[in-house]
């Protein structure tokens, strides 16, 4: 079964550079995110049954457009892996268009930014997009409590996924122990389950044909504490 992940691109059309005012933050019912964006900016659209993307002016949309696409895409492509696609798919296309260079960046989110020429109405324009890599809430939240995330794309990926469910249902194991600190104090503890060998190294595990069997230990990372109630 494929593994998905969310990227998120942020695509900015102007015709100048962008002046930076007062921040105002931007967010909707539907979006998964909040957006932080110079206070002449405003929306005209959020994804809903209508619009599949939210979508930003400052001005008129010649003088800046901003818009925020959501895709899921197969594990393992990168934010250059996403860059180039829309570059050899879509963007050369454009009128006028000109490649720019990719650039990383880390913070909160990781990615590339890819910047290009083109033109609209005879007029020269600038576009960046930035490729951010999402922090899926379930998907987070599922590696803290040692559960796993599920999202198909079509019906036919259910069984497989229900096959799954019911593997580790029939396949786990209740642990239990005394941590060292005793302390009441509210305070988050990170957990680290491990399978260790006689010898003291990592559990290896080989099949009836003497090959080693790859294993992946599903477990909560942590837990907090209980507080004292004053």
């Amino acid at each position: 079964m494929k593994h998905l992940t969310a990227f998120l691109a942020l695509i900015l059309l102007t015709m100048s550079v962008v002046t930076v005012l007062a921040q105002e933050m931007h967010t909707g019912d539907q979006a998964a995110y909040s957006i932080e964006l110079p206070s002449n900016w405003r929306s005209i659209s959020e994804p809903d049954a209508v619009h599949e993307h939210a979508e930003f002016v400052n001005g008129d949309r010649m003088d800046g457009y901003l818009q925020i696409r959501k895709e899921i895409v197969d594990a393992g492509t990168t934010p250059s892996d996403l860059a180039q696609r829309d570059q050899d798919q879509k963007l050369r296309y454009i009128p006028g268009f000109v490649e720019g260079k990719q650039e990383p960046f880390s913070g909160r989110l990781n990615g590339v930014t890819a910047s290009y020429e083109f033109t609209k109405a005879g007029k020269p324009m600038m576009g960046r997009i930035y490729y951010l890599q999402a922090d899926n809430q379930l998907t987070a939240f599922a590696r803290m409590t040692g559960g796993r995330f599920y999202q198909p794309r079509f019906q036919g990926e259910l069984r497989e996924i229900f096959r799954d469910i019911g593997s580790d249902i029939r396949n786990q194991y209740s642990i239990a122990y005394h941590p060292t600190n005793p302390k009441l104090d509210g305070t988050y503890r990170k957990l680290k389950v491990e399978l260790i060998g006689p010898d003291g190294s990592p559990l290896k595990i080989r099949d009836q044909k003497g090959k080693d069997v790859k294993y992946q230990i599903m477990a909560r990372e942590g837990y907090t504490a209980k507080h004292t109630v004053e």
